[in-house]
């Protein structure tokens, strides 16, 4: 059996629906600052989902899952929030995909 790989640093928060991925914002209760680590899961463009790193102007993908590879099969931990304290969730996309192309989902 294969380990998936967990994706570094727990994130400080997770998307309960479509954000801007810019800017300092609260999400799921979460004023977030720079250098934070968010779950986005929620994107009406689903490509657009991952582990990003908050900035005050655009947020980049997260050095640990800045590859589509990197997302196969691999969880991460959430910290806080009023919906998603304390979870867990894997990233459900298969190998053969191409980040920015193809949809990512976490369950």
């Amino acid at each position: 059996m294969v380990t998936p790989p967990t994706l570094g640093t727990p994130c400080r928060a997770a998307t309960t629906a479509n954000i801007s991925l810019s800017g300092l914002q609260t999400i799921d209760g979460i004023a977030l600052i720079a250098g934070d680590r968010v779950l986005v899961k929620n994107q009406t463009t689903a490509t657009q989902n991952g582990i990003y790193t908050v900035a005050s102007g655009s947020w980049t993908r997260s050095t640990d899952a800045d590859t589509y590879s990197e997302l196969v099969a691999a969880y991460t931990f959430v910290e806080g929030g009023t919906v998603n304290a304390n979870n867990g969730f894997i990233c459900t996309i298969v190998a053969g995909g191409t980040l920015g192309t193809t949809p990512i989902t976490f369950a």
